[in-house]
């Protein structure tokens, strides 16, 4: 059976006019270009998302339990980045196989099944577009096997 594999969340630019001039200047006070600076924060972006609170889910875990209607975890989160047309975006990565419930067990066809709704990428693209307050995100999957 053909299931979820990743789920990718492409991160467009800051909106804020204000966190773009911060964003070039740091690339310029460091001989970097915009991409390479904002790419380098998307550790630290994840790492805000992710980050659990007195026993409560992550920000983005937040996100997973509205979507799949349900309490789940995310076992790993991955900072990364997506190029198109030679310009370079941070991105965040889920396994599929990473979103577990709350006894451990992997939810991967529930993903399958809730994300290859038309509706339910945006809606991640916009849940995490507002909180970082982007011009615009996207979100992307691929298939793999449940083997």
């Amino acid at each position: 059976m053909s299931v979820i594999d990743n789920i990718t969340i492409i991160l467009g630019p800051p909106a804020s006019a204000a966190e773009k001039t911060r964003l070039a200047e740091e690339a310029e006070a460091n001989g970097a270009s915009f991409d390479d600076t904002y790419i380098a924060r998307i550790a630290g972006i994840v790492a805000e998302l992710t980050t659990r609170t007195d026993g409560n889910p992550s920000e983005i875990e937040t996100f997973f339990c509205e979507l799949l209607e349900r309490p789940v975890q995310l076992q790993d989160t991955v900072p990364t980045w997506f190029e198109k047309k030679g310009q370079r975006y941070p991105a965040i990565m889920i396994a599929a196989r990473d979103v577990i419930d709350m006894q451990g067990n992997s939810l991967e066809d529930a993903v399958t099944k809730i994300f290859t709704r038309p509706e339910t990428p945006a809606k991640l693209a916009e849940r995490i577009g507002v909180r970082l307050d982007l011009e615009s995100a996207k979100t992307f999957y691929t298939f793999g096997t449940n083997d």
